[in-house]
């Protein structure tokens, strides 16, 4: 279950129950920052998350650090299990409810 640690200015933190308190939802910052990993809660922009609505009561998420342009998405592979910082589109994998 994910928890969700609202700020003032309407972005938010997300935890869940099995990392616990201390650990939020990041982006890995190596240059290509579409990497996810569950990070110590830190003042940091990569944990920084904003709920965009989309059509239909879906909505995509994206970072105060990877900007306006990349969204959460779930990378098509067959797996479907790998979550990745993508530029936004208009596609299933970014549809988040």
């Amino acid at each position: 279950m994910w928890k969700r640690v609202s700020a003032a200015d309407g972005s938010f933190k997300l935890k869940t129950e099995f990392t616990g308190k201390s650990k939020c939802l990041d982006i890995i910052n190596d240059g290509k920052n579409n990497r996810l990993t569950m990070a110590a809660c830190e003042d940091v922009t990569g944990q920084m998350w904003k709920q965009v609505n989309a059509a239909d009561g879906f909505f995509r998420l994206k970072t105060e650090f990877t900007g306006k342009g990349k969204c959460l998405d779930v990378i098509n592979d067959g797996k479907n299990n790998q979550l990745s910082m993508e530029s936004c589109a208009d596609v299933t994998g970014q549809m988040w409810k």
